[in-house]
């Protein structure tokens, strides 16, 4: 957002929602958005996320595969702003500048996404369970192959 118009940053200001969340509790949106801690301490990923800190930076992105879906968790009492991802494409209608720098941004998301995208379909097609790989493979049922399997006693 650095890179946009002061005009369409402004634009943005009355669409922030405010929320607030206890210690222990999960911040859950009904949409893709954008969250600065406003005050407190919250975690995602595993990461400590402070005042000023934010995550969802990837809300930018259409497509939701490629989002970072973990969800965060208040540590401590919690305050955030919340920009959503409709209220940002509603503002990019009247900035085309700044839409076009945002649409490169989420061009960067993309590309650097993607590889975590192939690799998560690529884990989902990999072969059975190793167990089901130590059984001993069945012989192909074709007649004109002898049979070279000894006699039991």
């Amino acid at each position: 957002f650095q890179s946009c118009e002061d005009s369409f940053l402004r634009s943005l200001a009355p669409k922030l929602t405010r929320h607030g969340y206890e210690a222990g509790e999960s911040v859950v949106l009904s949409e893709a958005s954008l969250c600065i801690v406003t005050r407190g301490t919250g975690v995602k990923g595993g990461k400590p996320i402070t005042l000023l800190q934010f995550w969802g930076e990837d809300f930018v992105l259409s497509a939701p595969a490629l989002r970072d879906v973990r969800t965060a968790s208040a540590l401590t009492y919690m305050e955030i702003v919340c920009l959503s991802r409709s209220a940002l494409v509603e503002s990019m209608a009247e900035f085309p500048d700044s839409a076009k720098r945002i649409r490169v941004a989420a061009l960067h998301f993309a590309m650097l996404r993607a590889p975590m995208l192939i690799a998560r379909c690529a884990a989902r097609r990999r072969a059975p369970p190793h167990y089901a790989r130590l059984a001993p493979p069945k012989p192909p049922d074709d007649p004109s192959r002898p049979n070279m399997t000894l006699p039991r006693r």
